[in-house]
């Protein structure tokens, strides 16, 4: 977003506010949010979304749009730039009758910089476990054992325990064989109408077909599967189908939450050549 863009955004913030500073300014005024055809900053100052293509949206309007479409492109009509990491900003009205927070040094970790830490640390840990799993052959699976509920024999009951978990697995790699299926359905109707028509009408041609099939469902409840069959099915594809046998302690929606950027590293780190 460059100085000009920004320096726009804060007029029109200063000027709903009728602040003095903008008083006698001139300046392009922001557009309308183009999801709702209301003004982007209104007198409830509802959180707003800045893409990096410096569009401006309601965080609501666009989250919703994005949800629904793939690929994400910004949807104003002469744009269409891919969505890359967006500016979230809330311009709510602090209250005033809230103390002022304490002076803190400049240099001194905030708990938000400290949360962060702790956030990214951790996503790291499950990405480096996920590759670990990832690129392990998978052990040749124990036959089925009989649970037997004897109080006494202890043998019995730890190969109960690992019998379940066994079937855990397997029932967590099915769940995600289904998400690949149905992510691979997905890019092959793509394909399909992409012979005939441009690749966004052609996109809006599956989404109307999956609405179609699968009517008595909601729409968050249905884009939310699509999204993450479209993830899973773009991982495994990339790495192999048969990847997902060594899946162990990773759900599906465990994988389907990872961030584009974590997917790439997956995939890289997975074909690099091993040395």
């Amino acid at each position: 977003m460059s100085f000009s863009d920004l320096r726009t955004f804060a007029y029109s913030i200063l000027k709903n506010l009728n602040d003095k500073i903008v008083r006698d300014k001139e300046f392009i005024e922001l557009n309308t949010c183009s999801e709702c055809d209301k003004k982007i900053i209104m007198n409830n100052y509802e959180p707003l979304t800045i893409l990096s293509c410096a569009h401006v949206y309601h965080r609501y309007c666009i989250e919703k749009k994005l949800s629904r479409t793939y690929p994400n492109i910004c949807p104003m009509s002469d744009c269409n730039k891919p969505v890359k990491p967006v500016i979230s900003v809330d311009i709510s009205r602090e209250d005033s009758s809230n103390p002022a927070p304490s002076k803190k040094r400049a240099d001194e970790p905030t708990s938000a910089d400290k949360s962060t830490g702790k956030k990214a640390k951790k996503e790291s840990h499950v990405l480096n476990e996920l590759i670990k799993e990832l690129s392990t052959e998978p052990e040749t699976p124990q036959a089925p054992i009989v649970r037997k509920e004897n109080a006494v024999n202890f043998d019995n009951l730890y190969n109960n325990i690992t019998n379940a978990e066994t079937q855990n697995e397997i029932m967590n790699q099915d769940l995600i064989t289904c998400y690949y299926l149905f992510g691979k359905a997905l890019s092959e109707r793509l394909e399909h109408h992409k012979k005939s028509n441009p690749p966004y009408a052609s996109l809006l041609l599956v989404n109307e077909e999956v609405k179609e099939q699968i009517p008595n469902i909601t729409d968050t409840t249905l884009w939310k599967k699509v999204e993450r069959s479209r993830k899973i099915y773009k991982l495994f594809l990339n790495i192999g189908e048969d990847k997902i046998q060594r899946v162990r302690s990773f759900s599906a929606l465990t994988i389907s939450k990872l961030r584009q950027e974590d997917i790439d590293n997956i995939i890289l780190s997975i074909l690099k050549p091993k040395n």
